[in-house]
């Protein structure tokens, strides 16, 4: 079995199918860059564009009427750029509304604990 890419070998990631080897992965590899380009542009103050990314990105997560692990994985999806959205707007752009709706985002997605506890402080 191959490596996955350096920074995704983080249980978690291969549990919401972030790895290529998934079966579970209902996004493609270029949307999981987009994302990490994303992380990036915020840990370097770059807000507008960590904002466009995570914009474009939230439109590409089509609900899954479905449940099972497709959806599962579509929810963990949107968890995880829903709290960097309510990151950026909060800390970044200063955008106190926005943020509370992307944090709210969050705890619909029915996250884990540690993405739940994230949103809630961000609200």
């Amino acid at each position: 079995m191959s490596k996955p890419p350096e920074g995704l070998d983080d249980p978690m990631a291969a549990k919401i199918g972030t790895t290529r080897t998934s079966r579970l992965t209902p996004v493609d590899g270029d949307f999981q860059q987009q994302y990490l380009a994303a992380e990036k542009a915020y840990g370097t103050g770059n807000f507008e564009a960590a904002q466009s990314i995570c914009e474009n990105l939230l439109s590409q997560l089509k609900p899954q009427p479905e449940p099972g692990p497709e959806q599962e994985a579509m929810l963990a999806w949107q968890a995880f750029v829903a709290l960097l959205m309510g990151h950026i707007q909060l800390y970044g752009i200063e955008d106190i509304p926005k943020a509370q709706y992307h944090y709210s985002l969050v705890l619909d997605s029915q996250p884990q604990k540690t993405l739940k506890e994230l949103a809630e402080q961000g609200l």
